[in-house]
């Protein structure tokens, strides 16, 4: 009927290309890790801001220097976030300045 010609490397299992499937495991792994990491950042930051607010709490800082330093650890973990996107390759076309 149909004379479809497929690559020399593609093999073909229950419909669907065997190439396909090894780059969806691929992504799959990548997601992984990038959920991880990004769990690691998230969990990072909360204790920096635990810690922050124990300061405060103590009085060791006044609120002034609580909001920066907050500030501060946010704008980080955005700067890091996108980092990490990057890395994994989940970044859209248009990149955004995070700096301005």
């Amino acid at each position: 009927m149909y004379n479809i010609e497929l690559p020399k490397f593609s093999v073909l299992r229950d419909g669907i290309l065997v190439e396909s499937l090894k780059n969806l495991r691929a992504l799959g792994g990548r997601r992984r890790s990038y959920i991880k990491e990004r769990t690691k950042q998230k969990e990072h930051l909360n204790s920096q801001i635990a810690h922050l607010d124990k300061l405060l709490k103590d009085n060791s800082i006044d609120e002034n220097t609580y909001a920066r330093y907050k500030k501060l650890l946010e704008m980080n973990y955005e700067q890091e976030r996108e980092e990490t996107r990057t890395k994994y390759g989940f970044t859209n076309s248009t990149t955004t300045n995070l700096v301005s």
